[in-house]
């Protein structure tokens, strides 16, 4: 497809070799759905069932790029700029949004040119899949063995040897496990639940009537409770309330605990959802956070084994432990607990920037 006059004055085209083209463009721009709708043309309808909650982030987003071979779209990433994000005190970009199709010309062509644009940034190093940030999605599946689960991005899995065959090394490993049916000691659940009491706390589920509010207290909290984690960047509370906000719809808020002290401050969540894509029914554990007071102890513990307890009442028949980073040895260790096994696994890749 040749570019018009017109659409020149806001999209960029950029020329790699007699064989390969580069048209740059932004959300709302003429060729942006091109960018959207490429991967209709890489993925069977089946498969496309689970990349409707993809989506290019607007927050650090530097612009997406669209790889040609003879006026066919052959390939597309978005890059972004996080002047937050570092690894190993390294200045990081990033590029999310990666799809290509299985030719190793193609996708040389594509991540070699999302090497030069990240370098103009200032980068230092370029790590993907990821839109922007650790809020949005990130990491490529090793595999796809099982079916997916709600809200899992989708990819194909060769994915993974293009950034290998192109300079990229893991830069981190990551895992989702499924627990059979289950169920938790009570009267261990009621002596936690007594000593938490006793300091102070009380125990609520989302208050769906006033979620703004229950949001924006969410995003302070997460930002707080988060700090520590691999790769982290704060969110600014709107954005957070915006994101969360597309997918209350499809949250029970009786699977959404929240523990406060008495002035109302939070200081643990557990948030789960229903996966709608599994035969049996399936919860999600998607976060589990606390304060790092001390005084809390067992506060984690507590959040998860009052909703196990609730999902097996329930009649869920498996749980999902969802995007555990493998070296975090307490998910790691409660998903032992529960004689759970490995779902899926995941991959974050890296690579050096090296400017002139």
């Amino acid at each position: 497809m040749q570019l018009s006059n017109q659409e020149k004055n806001t999209e960029t085209l950029l020329k790699i070799d007699s064989t390969y083209k580069i048209v740059s463009t932004h959300p709302g721009e003429i060729y942006f759905e091109l960018f959207k709708n490429f991967p209709s043309k890489i993925y069977s309808e089946e498969e496309l069932r689970f990349k409707q909650t993809e989506s290019v982030s607007s927050d650090h987003l530097v612009g997406c790029y669209l790889l040609f071979r003879n006026e066919e779209i052959v390939g597309r990433f978005a890059l972004y700029n996080n002047l937050l994000l570092f690894y190993n005190n390294k200045k990081a970009a990033c590029i999310g949004s990666y799809e290509c199709i299985n030719e190793e010309e193609a996708s040389k062509a594509l991540l070699g040119f999302a090497r030069q644009e990240a370098q103009k940034t200032g980068a230092e190093f370029l790590i993907g899949p990821m839109e922007g940030s650790t809020w949005n999605n990130y990491r490529f599946s090793n595999y796809n063995y099982h079916p997916n689960f709600f809200l899992e991005p989708y990819h194909h899995t060769h994915y993974n040897q293009h950034f290998i065959d192109n300079g990229f090394a893991c830069i981190a490993e990551y895992e989702s496990t499924l627990a059979p049916k289950f169920s938790i000691n009570t009267s261990k659940v009621n002596a936690l639940e007594k000593d938490l009491k006793s300091k102070g706390l009380t125990f609520r589920k989302l208050d769906i009537t006033n979620i703004d509010t229950e949001l924006l207290k969410l995003a302070y909290f997460s930002n707080e409770a988060f700090k520590e984690n691999f790769l982290y960047t704060p969110i600014n509370p709107n954005v957070f309330v915006e994101k969360y906000k597309k997918i209350i719809p499809f949250i029970n808020p009786e699977y959404v605990w929240m523990a406060e002290e008495s002035n109302g401050n939070l200081v643990g969540v557990h948030f789960c959802y229903d996966s709608k894509y599994q035969h049996q029914k399936t919860l999600v554990i998607k976060s589990l956070a606390r304060s790092k007071n001390k005084n809390y102890n067992g506060l984690g513990n507590y959040l998860a084994a009052k909703l196990i307890n609730k999902a097996f009442n329930d009649g869920y028949e498996y749980m999902i432990y969802a995007f555990m980073q493998k070296n975090n040895t307490s998910v790691m260790k409660l998903s032992d607990e529960l004689k759970a096994v490995e779902y899926k696994s995941y991959s974050l890749y890296g690579t050096s920037l090296h400017h002139p």
